[in-house]
């Protein structure tokens, strides 16, 4: 049997749950989930005022990028999930960015963090157009929560201290951009202590009044581009003015009567979807969700999935495939090459990172919101942007500089986006939506918090806490660590039982221990609503989040 340890959670994950999966957090008026504490009563706070969904879902938009700096803000980039009871439909947004025109002579030196790294800032648009189709209250309205927490300052959590100080190995020490607001002197704020972002706040209001516009095209817009080319980067207030968010179909399949939704390409979120497919061949309710049986068959399907997504057809640029993918005569091909005793090995995936946020909302109308907003690494590409507040992303470093790959950086171009929230609706009338960080890695978080809910049925608290694993990528952390890279290598939490990772050993898995909590298998965020109305939610302890309903 091979087992080994492998990266441990920082030093501030908890050794124990901090919320009782036997506490269900449930209401008849509305239900936020987010990783932090202090978005998610912003939400609640929006709906209690009689917002609805999507107005709540700004709300935390914006309060993450104040009390969750290092993950989201303005200046990054996502997609949301939106189901609208009024029209039994679900909507795509996405609001992922493009790269600037100028970065088409990048090389990979070139883009991890600094003025460089950059994609076209999407969230700020798709926040306001999500607000503007859906919401019922005015920009200053959703957007106040977020701006009193900029002005008059907010407790640091033991996770963001922990964020600043691996931000300060990272980006050039005390003397970077981000180090002045979060860790002024050198020193990063420890928990309990107070930090305020007026700045920030300055920009939340200039936006709460001139909307898009003054992001994109104004005043905003041109401090963000005369930044970013005084330190000799690319993006410019060209590319800023020519973006705009996306109305998209969602990419859909059915899966023991759920009907799953998430974002088509150039997201990646049809390898979710393959592997839903694939186990659906599986009576899966004969097993259960700490099983042998069960969990080798789901890391063997996510492996089959991943491959096409990563081997047979890039979701950017050959978007056709995804029918193939999803094929009748396809899947059950692929179910056929499950060995139940043996682990097969694996090619891998790109990359996998945890720098990231989610949240899932509902209200009492039945309209769900399931939305993943990244800055792509711990403090975006480390770029505040003077006078603003705005921490710009560092998402470029996810294209690839192969010369014959399809996700090869070019200009105007999207890159292959693991960001996959999904919404699933039964046939019973129940709705849910999930969704996690992690890179690449999302799109087996996701699969295994859908399948808690719909298959094993456990809550929404009690999915997010259970332990997590997922199959490592040859490009992933274990690279990155300089660990030799095992194409059966299974990463998991320790809170597994010893029998089963004895078990799933014994089938060939080589099994890298976690720790107890970890991020490296992302942080669950999600909202149900039941048949009858009730709403009920899941936020994860592996972050700050916490779930509210009422």
């Amino acid at each position: 049997m091979t087992i080994s340890t492998t990266i441990n959670p920082h030093p501030y994950t908890p050794e124990y749950s901090l919320a009782n999966p036997l506490i269900r957090p449930m209401g008849r008026n509305g239900v936020v989930a987010s990783h932090h504490y202090l978005a998610s009563e912003a939400g609640l706070e929006i709906l209690r005022k009689g917002g609805n969904a999507i107005d709540a879902a700004v709300a935390v938009s914006a309060a993450l990028g104040v009390v969750e700096p290092a993950m989201n803000g303005a200046g990054g980039n996502g997609n949301m999930l939106i189901y609208w009871a009024a029209d039994d439909r679900t909507y795509c947004l996405d609001f992922s960015g493009t790269t600037p025109r100028a970065a088409g002579n990048a090389t990979s030196g070139d883009v991890y963090f600094g003025p460089r790294a950059q994609l076209v800032p999407g969230n700020l648009d798709g926040w306001l157009a999500a607000l503007e189709r859906f919401g019922t209250m005015d920009r200053e309205s959703v957007f106040a929560p977020a701006i009193r927490h900029a002005d008059d300052g907010y407790p640091v959590s033991p996770t963001l201290t922990y964020y600043i100080g691996r931000m300060l190995k990272t980006l050039q020490g005390e003397d970077s951009d981000v180090a002045r607001t979060f860790a002024p002197g050198g020193r990063a704020y420890q928990p309990g202590e107070i930090v305020r972002q007026p700045h920030l706040a300055n920009t939340y209001r200039a936006i709460a009044k001139g909307g898009a516009e003054v992001f994109y095209r104004g005043e905003i817009a041109r401090a963000i581009a005369s930044h970013v080319s005084e330190r000799g980067g690319w993006l410019s207030a060209e590319d800023l003015a020519a973006y705009q968010a996306e109305w998209q179909e969602p990419l859909v399949a059915d899966y023991d009567g759920w009907r799953v939704s998430t974002p088509p390409p150039p997201c990646s979120g049809v390898q979710i979807l393959e592997t839903l497919r694939i186990l659906e061949g599986f009576d899966l309710k004969e097993w259960n969700s700490l099983s042998a049986d069960y969990l080798h068959v789901l890391v063997e399907a996510i492996k089959l999935a991943r491959h096409d997504r990563v081997f047979e057809g890039s979701s950017t640029s050959n978007a056709h495939r995804v029918s193939d993918f999803l094929s009748d005569a396809h899947v059950q091909d692929l179910r056929r090459r499950i060995d139940m005793r043996r682990a097969a090995p694996s090619e891998g995936d790109w990359y996998t990172s945890p720098h990231t946020t989610h949240f899932s909302v509902a209200d009492r109308n039945g309209n769900v919101v399931s939305s993943t907003q990244t800055l792509g690494a711990i403090f975006g590409s480390g770029v505040v942007v003077d006078g603003t507040g705005l921490i710009l992303n560092g998402l470029l470093f996810l294209f690839d500089f192969d010369p014959g790959s399809p996700n090869q950086l070019a200009p105007g171009k999207k890159i292959d986006d693991p960001m996959a929230p999904l919404i699933a609706r039964h046939r019973d009338g129940r709705t849910l939506a999930v969704g996690s960080p992690g890179g690449q890695g999302i799109l087996q978080t996701n699969v295994q918090m859908f399948l808690n809910v719909a298959q094993f049925g456990l809550s929404p608290q009690q999915s997010v806490e259970a332990p997590r694993l997922t199959s490592w990528g040859k490009r992933a952390f274990i690279d990155k660590f300089g660990r030799t890279y095992d194409p059966t290598a299974l990463a998991l939490e320790d809170r597994f039982p010893e029998e089963l990772k004895a078990e799933l050993a014994s089938r060939g898995h080589a099994l890298q221990l976690l720790g107890e909590w970890s991020h490296a298998v992302g942080a669950g965020a999600i909202a149900l609503r039941h048949a009858n109305g009730v709403v009920e939610g899941g936020a994860d302890p592996r972050r700050d989040g916490l779930a509210y309903a009422f």
